[in-house]
């Protein structure tokens, strides 16, 4: 059986120093959100001169709340989830449930 845990990480890209200032108002403007991005620009210039590390101390668990509602917990046995802690939302809630007291009998 898996039990997995999603978390929040941040990653350092360190760049060549002649693309230092691209970036940075790359990133200023909106037009680089991840490092993904930053890969993808470099790329376009041809500078594959890029250091990736994901800095593993900073991290943290995610809350249900941070990851929108989805899962932040899932529990797996052979190949199949077994539980989530998943909080479903409101706005699709069944027919057969009349009231937000049905809805929190099913799901606590």
């Amino acid at each position: 059986m898996d039990f997995d845990f999603k978390i929040t990480t941040w990653e350092r890209v360190n760049v060549s120093e002649e693309h230092e200032q691209e970036v940075l108002q790359a990133i200023k403007e909106g037009k680089i959100t991840s490092v993904n991005d930053v890969f993808d620009f470099l790329a376009d210039k041809g500078d594959m001169n890029i250091e990736c590390i994901k800095l593993t101390d900073t991290d943290e668990q995610m809350t249900v709340e941070e990851n929108g509602g989805c899962s932040t917990i899932e529990v797996i046995d052979n190949g199949k989830e077994i539980f989530n802690n998943e909080k479903r939302k409101l706005t699709s809630k069944p027919s057969s449930e009349n009231s937000l007291r049905d809805w929190f009998k099913r799901n606590n």
